[in-house]
């Protein structure tokens, strides 16, 4: 009895371009990046921010597809436990989301930012809070009308934008004085010395 061995090759299998979907260089969609951004390994979440942002940035067509679930998924990131997944998040947020999207077509979804920043705002992580601050500066700065309140649902929005602005003023003021305390501390200690 003899055997005879034949290498078979086969050309690279991507199963989601087969399919005719966008995919990563991973070959991830966008449902499979955005269901790994609630991952429970902070690593696992940090890497779907960072192929998000690269996703939505090559396949523009897929975020207007899909607004609605991309602003929901990424906006609830900004109170992630992981520091580095708030950054890449603010990243999304910045460069892939406000960043070729008009005021316009964001604002149905400006009520769940505005939620999501609030919620981040209060978190009792302080890095939350201070990413909950730099959310709110990229959306006053990208999309201010998101904010002012004058848009369609704008009476049904006041009391959310009235609150997330309260908690911003908060944020700040807390800022300045932790800021002013370590200028005094060290000042002190430099007369002391």
């Amino acid at each position: 009895l003899s055997f005879l061995l034949t290498e078979i090759v086969l050309g690279e299998q991507n199963i989601g371009q087969e399919k005719g979907e966008a995919v990563t260089a991973s070959n991830l969609s966008l449902k499979d990046l955005l269901s790994q951004l609630s991952h429970f390994s902070e690593k696992v979440r940090r890497v779907a921010a960072q192929e998000l942002r690269v996703f939505l940035l090559d396949f523009p067509e897929q975020l207007r597809l899909h607004l609605a679930l991309c602003v929901e998924r990424t906006a609830e990131r900004l109170n992630d436990s992981d520091r580095e997944v708030r950054e890449r998040t603010l990243e999304v947020l910045s460069d892939a989301i406000l960043g070729q999207l008009s005021q316009e077509a964001l604002e149905p979804f400006a009520a769940l930012l505005v939620a999501q920043c609030g919620r981040a705002a209060t978190s009792l992580t302080a890095g939350a809070r201070r990413h909950a601050l730099r959310a709110i500066a990229l959306v006053a700065k990208r999309a201010p009308r998101l904010l002012a309140g004058d848009g369609a649902g704008a009476l049904s929005h006041a009391q959310s934008h009235a609150e997330l602005l309260d908690h911003f003023r908060t944020l700040l003021a807390t800022a300045n004085r932790a800021a002013s305390v370590a200028v005094s501390a060290s000042s002190s200690a430099a007369a002391a010395a």
